[in-house]
């Protein structure tokens, strides 16, 4: 019988190309605090940055070849391996997130729609070649959609 485990947060990492570049786009795209950052000896890439958004983190670094970080390599294909949820309180929400992320160079890759579960959900990709799902309850009450 395994243990029980209780992990007390699970954050997000990501690897990036240009994580200069992506500092200041999660910052205005997604109103991201920068809590904290360090930059390679090089004085261009970025080995560790971590943010907040309210009381939820994420972390980012570029792709550092000399860590041996080839299972991180950042892809801009159309497999993924991972989606991040970001749950709201309204679709209101959901579309003023959207729209600020929009206009950062974001991308609408699936509609933002009242699904078939019960939640308005969307997803876009961010210039980096990463997958954020913005999740909502639903705008309308019987609206729902199979897409």
């Amino acid at each position: 019988m395994a243990r029980p485990m209780r992990p007390t947060a699970l954050i997000p990492y990501l690897i990036v190309e240009n994580g200069a570049d992506a500092l200041t786009f999660y910052q205005q795209a997604f109103g991201a605090r920068l809590v904290s950052h360090q930059v390679a000896e090089d004085g261009m890439r970025i080995i560790h940055a971590h943010f907040k958004i309210g009381e939820l983190e994420f972390m980012m670094s570029d792709y550092i070849a000399e860590v041996k970080q080839e299972r991180n390599i950042p892809s801009k294909s159309q497999s993924r391996s991972m989606i991040m949820h970001w749950i709201f309180d309204s679709h209101i929400d959901v579309e003023g997130f959207l729209e600020n992320a929009i206009d950062a160079g974001c991308e609408v890759i699936y509609p933002f729609v009242d699904m078939f579960w019960g939640e308005y959900y969307g997803e876009i990709k961010d210039p980096f070649g990463h997958i954020w799902a913005l999740v909502s309850p639903p705008k309308g009450k019987h609206k729902v959609s199979l897409i």
